[in-house]
């Protein structure tokens, strides 16, 4: 499967699109060596930043 999204740290709970994405896409990015996928719920433009897990409410982000 194409990358379409990428992950900086592998504790980071965000990926950063390289391409525009849209709702019900699945993003997939490499976190080290491991390949992971998420389906989108919401648009996301090229070059913003996306939740790789749910977050919950007043939980840490990193990023």
């Amino acid at each position: 499967m194409k990358n379409n999204a990428v992950v900086i740290h592998p504790q980071d709970g965000v990926a950063t699109a390289i391409i525009a994405l849209r709702v019900g896409e699945t993003a997939t990015m490499f976190i080290g060596e491991q390949e992971i996928s998420v389906v989108l719920r919401q648009e996301v433009p090229f070059g913003h930043k996306f939740a790789i897990y749910d977050v919950p409410l007043h939980g840490e982000v990193y990023q």
